[in-house]
């Protein structure tokens, strides 16, 4: 297999079969090529970084929504815990008015 000409090597061999104006032409095109390749690529890195930005804000969401439900979970846990303090304190004082009534009857 024959190695691949370097530029240097390239530019005789061009300009005796396709002339001044070949290399030239080929040169702009290349660049153009070059140039839509890189606009392309920075299309891409822009699509990425919008991409990111979007999953990121999701993401927040998905936290502030989570945030969110844990504080409502915690304000229903403190209703219901006081809830049972208050069922707790009138049964503790349904037992004491019942041990005082058997005290008063047997005293």
């Amino acid at each position: 297999m024959d190695p691949i000409p370097t530029l240097s090597e390239l530019v005789p061999l061009l300009s005796e079969r396709l002339g001044l104006a070949a290399i030239f032409a080929l040169a702009i095109y290349a660049g153009v090529v070059v140039a839509r390749a890189y606009i392309a690529s920075m299309r891409d890195i822009e699509l990425a970084r919008v991409a990111v930005q979007q999953t990121l804000a999701a993401a927040i969401q998905t936290q502030a929504g989570a945030v969110a439900e844990h504080a409502a979970a915690d304000r229903e846990m403190r209703q219901a815990v006081s809830g049972l303090e208050i069922v707790v304190t009138r049964v503790s004082q349904m037992i004491e008015s019942q041990r005082d009534s058997q005290r008063g009857s047997h005293g």
